[in-house]
Formats: structure tokens, C-alpha cells, sequence
């Protein structure tokens, strides 16, 4: 096999290697082929070689000698091997690509690589290689040009450092830069060019420039101004611009665009973008501020002066100038206050603005003018500047004619605070002995109406018994009245009209007022509905008609009227309640007495009364308030000594439509068909009331004192219970959590709770699913045994 490699140049001779011998070949032999052979070896600009599969060299030009300082023999004779002087950070990878290369059967590939010369210092070359392969596809031999590359390396580095260094200049600016050439096309931007204008970075690495510019207008708030600056700058290369462009999303850029010049002239255009959103919302906020201060000093309600050293006035707000005939800046100022104000060149002793002055501290008086018919206070604030010296002062007027208004407005509001806070009291009262009276006036109701029941019509007893009745009758409306007033009473509240309740208790007003008083209803039609318990809306309008009546004790006029109203923040600030929003109004006007402002502020308290003794328990407005509150409604009183009253009831609007009552079941069939009744109740009387009432109704009866009993009763008797009456409160297990329990075992039980107690979370809110009901002790045989023959009959619209 042959070894060659490119030999260095001696007398026009080139070197070639046969079986390890060195033999010249000669130009001047005469052989033509040779002759040919060493012109062109000679001529080429660098080391022309055939190089084999181990790195030996076959030939190997002169020119070899130049660019290693080894003569082409020493690789010939393979004293040294190419690979020897390849540089050894460099071999790996020049050994890996040439490998690389034969696995792939690449027919030419350049590789550049550093070698150490002969002296020890290196040069970059170039190995320019054609790959030959034998029949079989395998790698046989290699014929390559070296060249030196070492200048173009080292202005390739340069080059790239100079690049980098422009790259970094270019990326550590804060600003976005774009460099396009003279047809416009993107020559280069950097980062912040990218991240301002959000350009995906694949699109500027296409170069698409309409595909970039399309991500440009899309942001922009005037995209067609935009384009008209950049086709103006194109036609006029050597023209400097500055513009402002801004974003639909808020940003504002500004831009500069200037020349890029060369030698030649201009060979493109560099742009440049600075985000000054922050900058312009900054100067935009200082502007505003300063506008805000002017527009607020010259808005102010106050009467606001600004004085120097020597009382001299040099700046006034226009209720200034308007309070005190000052003129506008620009006119007559400045003047002395004390010339315009007194007519004197000093300003008085007890000037505030004089002892402001004279102390450095704000001062302030409060005075009457008798020109202006107000009440003003007058503050003097010291002006401080930097230094901490005092240049001069700011003198503040205020009308405080209003304030003395606000402060008893104020007034009536803590009054209104204090009633609401004793009634509170009461209320707690109310209900902490609700319960124990409820159970006592049902035994003592209870009996009498069984009494009743079963004495005959002549009876000597039966008077006894019915003045008995009586007085459970009217204690039991007292406690329901305290009740009501202290909002713990239980309400059953539906969707009603508040027309139809009115109409409804015309008559009964009528009577109840009597001939001499005219009772006029206005019922606006379109009237909005409302939530409410129509029982004790019933109970306001009574108690209101009772007490106008005492109001008018001769002739006089009643007058009733249903609007829809709204409530507004002014209102509610005005009173110092009440929730902004829709209402029906409730109006109850007379033609009485009225009332003075002492009264007046008193006349939702509890047991205050202006009637005399005996004529009245104070309990009727405290009660109207009461079942207002509980609806979630608002009351207010209006009067005035001989002009009458008025009381302005306000119910939220409800949207829900309103529900006709059911009707009662006959008194025909009331009594019971033999169902039987879980009876549970700890207060052992009212047991006892309670199982003669409904044994004597036509009902069979289990009784336990409390849940836990009941259970264990169940447990011992297995027949069906169609009823389950329970109180709520008792001991160990209330009534509420036996029902839960036994529902699981027995779902087609009805329940009816009754109780004597009010502060309890689940009579307060009415929470009872289908098939329960709830009972406010006390009540008569005649209502218990209604309620659970209603309960226990089917209803006609599931049989349906």
C-alpha cells in the first residue's frame, strides 16, 4: 500500500512517498504528466495531500513545510503523524468528525482545527477533504487540501467580539433597538426590542418582516399613524424623528429613529423604543395632582385664605371669595384681612391667625358674625418651609351653622340607640319568663274552656269560669304584646299584599274608632308585595287606630295609605337607620293632638304612655315597633303639638308572589277517628291538659315526659303513630332532636311541636320540614284539635 501526502516545493520538485521510500519527481525529466502534475501542486494556495485510513500520509506538497515547519519528508518517512501535531483540544473532535463522516459515506466535508508547528506556536487550518470509497462502500483513502486559516481566524474572532460586544451593548439597554438596512428589511433588534413589542422570537428569526409588523399593528392604538411616520422616513433616509406611540392596553413608547451611516452614505435605519408608560402615568398623576389641589382648594366648602408675613391675603378659594367679596387673583390682591375684614391696619388681639404667627401652632376660634348670620369657626394654620420657619399662614372659615343641626340630629339618634338597647332589656325579660307563663296560661285557658265545655248553659259556675277565661285572655295578650315589642315573638310570615290587609281590616277599624272619627283609605293599586306575619300587621294597624283614636276625643279624620317607596343612603343618613333599597310605605296619619319633641322621642319606649292611669299599658307602640323590626321593616313618627301625627311604616319589597291562606277545616271535624298520639311533654299539668283535651277529642294516646322515654316507650309498643306532639324544650333530649330520631323509623309520623319558649333558634327561624308544624302555647282545646285534624287529614291535592 502507498502512503502520500503533499511534499514541500524544492526546485519545482514535489514529494511522494512508495513503500516507504522517498523518490523526487522531476519537471524537467521530460515526463509530461509529471510536469502537469507539479505545476498544479505547486500553484494551489496551500498543502494538497491523499492521506490514508491511519492518518499516514501517501504525497504531500512543499507548501506543508510553510504551514508546520516540518519538512513533507518527516511525514513521509512517518517521523511524525498528522495527528501528532493536531491540536489536542481539538483532536477529539476532529477524530469524531472524520469518523462520523465514514460511518455516513459524506464524500466531501471541511473541518477547521489548530496545530502545533515545529516552533510550538499554532496556526488554524482548514482541512478541505474528499472521502474515497472502495467497491464495497468502505473508507479507503483521503485526498484534502490544507489551507491556513489563521488571519481569517483571527478576524473571525475579532469580528465576533466585536459582534458580542455589540450584542451586549445592545442587550443591556433599556431600551428596545431594531436595525433595518436601506430597504427595510430587519437586519438585527435585541431582546428588549422583542419583549417590549411581545414579538415571538421565531418570528424575527424568519425574517418575515410583514409577519412582524402584523404583531406591531395589532397593539396599536393608531396602527395607520404608524405607518404613515415609517413610509415618511423611508422616503427621506437622512431625517431624524421622535414620536409618541400608544397602546391599545395602556402602554406608551416613545420612539426615535435615526440614520445609519456609512462611508458610502445611508445604508439603513436604526429605531429606537423606551417604555414611558410609568413615566406618563407619572407626569399625568403630578398634572392631575396639581389640577385635583386647585379644583379641590377652589371647591373646598370652607372659606380657605392664604396669607404671607403681613396678613396680606394672596391666595383665596372661591367660597372665599364669595363669603367675604375678596377679589380674584390676578385683580386686587394681595390685601390685608384685617383692612378688608375690620377696616383696621393690625389685626385684633384675639385674631387666631395673630397667635398662629406668634407660636408657630394652629390656633382656632369659633365666632358670630352678625353680618353673615352664622356661626363660623376660624382655624389659622402655620405655613412651614423646608427650613422649618414659619413664611406665613392658612386661615379656614367654617360654617358650623349645620353642625349644631348634625349634632342634634346625632342626638335623636342616640336616643333612638338607647330605646332600641332598653328594649333589649325588656325583651330578655320578656322572654326569659315567656315560657314559664305560656305553660301556666294554657292550664289555666285550657281548663276553663273544658269547664266551659261540659257545664250547662244555666250553670251557676259558668260565670266564674268564664271571668277566669277572661284573665288568662288578657294575661296572655300581655305577654304576647311584650313579645312583640321585644321582637322574640314567633312569627309565621307569607307573601302578602299589604292592599289586601287593609281592605281587609276596614271594618273592623271602623268599629273600633268609632262615628265621629272619618277612616279614609288610599290604596295605590300596582302595590309591591311583601313577607310579613298578616296577624300582627293586623295588630299594627289596631294598635295605630287605637291610639289616634285617643288622640281625636271629639270629630277628627284617620287617614291610611300603601305606596311603593324606596329607601336612599340620604334617608337613612337623615335618620340614622335603614337599609338602602325598595319598600312598601305604610302611612297612619290623625288630625289629633300631636305630640312634643320630648314625646316624640319617647314614644316607641316600652310602658311609657301619656294616658292616664289605668287608661293604658304603654305596651301599643312599643309593640308596633317591635313586630316592624321582627319584619324587617322600619318605623318612623312624625308630629308636632296641634298638627296631628304620622307613623311611616317601611317593608321590604318582596319579589315572590303572594299566597292565599288555607282555609280552616270546619268545626264539624275536629274530633279525632282514633289515630293514635305520641304525647311529649316534661311540665306534668300541662301533660295532663293536654291528654284530657285530646283523649276527650277522639284520639288514643301514648304520654312520655320527655324524648329519651318516648324512645324506650316506642321500643316496648310497636303500633303505628300518626302524631308525634312534643315540646321543643325539655330536658335531656328536646323535641326537635326526637323527631329527627324517630323519622328515620317511622317517615309517614307527622309532628306538631309546641312551646311555651321563644329565644330558641328553631321556633326564631321556622325551619320545620314537610309534614311538621309548630304551636305557640298557650292556646285553646278548640285550636289544638284543629291543628291536628288538619295535620292528619290527607291532603285533597295529592288524592287529586
Amino acid at each position: 500500500m502507498k502512503h502520500g501526502l503533499r511534499s514541500r516545493r524544492m526546485s519545482g520538485k514535489f514529494m511522494e512517498s512508495s513503500c516507504g521510500n522517498i523518490s523526487a519527481v522531476d519537471p524537467s525529466s521530460g515526463s509530461d504528466a509529471a510536469e502537469k502534475l507539479s505545476s498544479l501542486l505547486n500553484n494551489v494556495p496551500g498543502a494538497v495531500y491523499r492521506g490514508l485510513r491511519d492518518w499516514s500520509l501517501q504525497f504531500l506538497g512543499a507548501e506543508v513545510e510553510r504551514l508546520t515547519g516540518y519538512p513533507p519528508e518527516v511525514f513521509l518517512r512517518r517521523e511524525v503523524n498528522w495527528k501528532q501535531i493536531v491540536h489536542p483540544e481539538d483532536l477529539p473532535r476532529v477524530v469524531e468528525r472524520f469518523r462520523s463522516a465514514a460511518g455516513t459515506m459524506e464524500k466531501n466535508l471541511r473541518v477547521r482545527y489548530r496545530i502545533r508547528r515545529r516552533d510550538g506556536s499554532e496556526r488554524w487550518l482548514e482541512d478541505r477533504r474528499q472521502m474515497i470509497y472502495d467497491e464495497d462502500g468502505h473508507f479507503s483513502r483521503v485526498d484534502g487540501l490544507l489551507l491556513d486559516i489563521t488571519e481569517e481566524k483571527a478576524t473571525e474572532d475579532n469580528l465576533r467580539r466585536t459582534v458580542s460586544l455589540l450584542n451586549a451593548t445592545l442587550e443591556s439597554t433599556a431600551d428596545g433597538i431594531l436595525v433595518v438596512d436601506a430597504a427595510g428589511k430587519i437586519a438585527i433588534s435585541n431582546r428588549r426590542f422583542l419583549e417590549l413589542w411581545r414579538i415571538p422570537e421565531e418570528v424575527m428569526a424568519s425574517k418575515e418582516d410583514e409577519h412582524a409588523i402584523s404583531f406591531v399593528l395589532g397593539q396599536l392604538k393608531y396602527p395607520e399613524a404608524f405607518l404613515e411616520k415609517v413610509r415618511k422616513l423611508y422616503a427621506a433616509p437622512e431625517e431624524e424623528s421622535s414620536d409618541m406611540l400608544e397602546f391599545k392596553d395602556g402602554r406608551v413608547f416613545e420612539r426615535y429613529s435615526l440614520p445609519m451611516r456609512s462611508p458610502e452614505g445611508v445604508i439603513g435605519r436604526v429605531w429606537s423604543f423606551r417604555d414611558v408608560t410609568e413615566r406618563r402615568r407619572a407626569e399625568e398623576a403630578i398634572l392631575q395632582a396639581r389640577n385635583d389641589w386647585e379644583d379641590t382648594f377652589d371647591n373646598m366648602g370652607d372659606a380657605v385664605t392664604v396669607h404671607d408675613m403681613e396678613f396680606n391675603i394672596v391666595h383665596a378659594n372661591r367660597a372665599a371669595r364669595e363669603l367675604f367679596g375678596l377679589p380674584l387673583l390676578g385683580g386686587t390682591l394681595p390685601v390685608k384681612c384685617c383692612e378688608h375684614f375690620h377696616g383696621k391696619a393690625d389685626p385684633p388681639e384675639d385674631c387666631p391667625g395673630r397667635t398662629c404667627l406668634s407660636t408657630g401652632r394652629s390656633s382656632t376660634r369659633e365666632v358670630f358674625e352678625p353680618h353673615l348670620n352664622r356661626q363660623l369657626e376660624l382655624r389659622a394654620i402655620p405655613r412651614i418651609d423646608r427650613n422649618r420657619r414659619v413664611v406665613g399662614l392658612i386661615h379656614v372659615v367654617r360654617d358650623v351653622t349645620e353642625r349644631r343641626r348634625s349634632e342634634e340630629e346625632l342626638r335623636k339618634s342616640h336616643e333612638m340607640l338607647r330605646l332600641s338597647q332598653k328594649m333589649e332589656a325588656v325583651g330578655r325579660l320578656a322572654g326569659g319568663v315567656a315560657h314559664d307563663f305560656n305553660n301556666l296560661l294554657l292550664v289555666i285557658g285550657g281548663y276553663s274552656d273544658l269547664l266551659l265545655q261540659r257545664l250547662p248553659p244555666d250553670s251557676e259556675y259558668r260565670e266564674d269560669v268564664e271571668e277566669i277565661r277572661k284573665a288568662g285572655t288578657r294575661a296572655s295578650s300581655l305577654t304576647q304584646q311584650l313579645l312583640a315589642f321585644s321582637r322574640k315573638q314567633v312569627i309565621a310570615p307569607r307573601v302578602a299584599d299589604l292592599n289586601e290587609v287593609v281592605a281587609g281590616m276596614e271594618k273592623m277599624l271602623r268599629r273600633m274608632i268609632g262615628e265621629d272619627i272619618d277612616l279614609v283609605t288610599v290604596l295605590r293599586p300596582g302595590l309591591w308585595n311583601v313577607r310579613v306575619d298578616t296577624g300582627q300587621i293586623e295588630q299594627v294597624l289596631m294598635n295605630l287606630a287605637v291610639n289616634a283614636r285617643d288622640a281625636m276625643p271629639g270629630v277628627g279624620k284617620l287617614r291610611i295609605e300603601t305606596e311603593n317607596g324606596r329607601i336612599d343612603e340620604r334617608w337613612a343618613g337623615r335618620q340614622g337607620y335603614g337599609e338602602p333599597g325598595e319598600y312598601v310605605v305604610l302611612s297612619v296619619r290623625d288630625t289629633g293632638s300631636g305630640m312634643d319633641e320630648d314625646t316624640l322621642s319617647r314614644v316607641f319606649e316600652p310602658f311609657f304612655s301619656t294616658k292616664g292611669q289605668g287608661k293604658g299599658t304603654g305596651l301599643g307602640l312599643a309593640t308596633v315597633y317591635g313586630i316592624v323590626k321582627q319584619s324587617g321593616g322600619y318605623i318612623s313618627a312624625e308630629s308636632r303639638p296641634g298638627e296631628g301625627s304620622a307613623f311611616l311604616i317601611y317593608l321590604p319589597r318582596s319579589e315572590a308572589l303572594a299566597v292565599d291562606r288555607a282555609a280552616d277545616i270546619p268545626a264539624t271535624h275536629v274530633r279525632g277517628k282514633g289515630e293514635t298520639i305520641l304525647l311529649v311533654e316534661d311540665e306534668e299539668t300541662v301533660r295532663h291538659f293536654l291528654r284530657t283535651a285530646l283523649s276527650e277529642g277522639g284520639y288514643d294516646l301514648l304520654e312520655a315526659d320527655d324524648g329519651e322515654e318516648a324512645i324506650a316507650l316506642l321500643r316496648r309498643d310497636g303500633r303505628p303513630i300518626h302524631l308525634l306532639i312534643t315540646d321543643v324544650i325539655m330536658p335531656k333530649m328536646g323535641g326537635k332532636e326526637l323527631s329527627d330520631r324517630l323519622a328515620a323509623d317511622r317517615p309517614e309520623m307527622k309532628v306538631l311541636f309546641v312551646s311555651g319558649y321563644v329565644d330558641n333558634e328553631i321556633l326564631r327561624e321556622q325551619r320545620f320540614e314537610r309534614g311538621e308544624a309548630y304551636l305557640q302555647k298557650p292556646f285553646a282545646p278548640e285550636t289544638l284539635l284543629r291543628t291536628v285534624r288538619k295535620m292528619l287529614e290527607p291532603d285533597p291535592a295529592q288524592e287529586r
